[in-house]
């Protein structure tokens, strides 16, 4: 009977420390979701202010080039 109970002890001291090495993991997990996602948001806002200098740029180019010009 004691080694029965000894046998579930360290099946159940098993178990927790399998649970609390996996929430260490998913701690780490979510916490480099957070920062993936920080990046990108920043990466996908230089790009469009990026685009945006960009097309302004192309319009007031073309509208000095194209200035007192006749296009058929």
């Amino acid at each position: 009977m004691r080694n029965i109970l000894r046998g579930i002890q360290t099946v159940t001291k098993q178990i927790q420390t399998e649970t609390v090495m996996s929430l260490n993991r998913q701690d780490g997990h979510n916490a480099d979701s957070i920062k993936n996602g920080n990046w990108y948001f920043w990466a996908m806002l230089v790009e469009l202010v990026l685009f945006v200098g960009i097309m302004v740029f192309q319009k007031s180019h073309m509208k000095n080039k194209l200035d007192n010009k006749l296009l058929l």
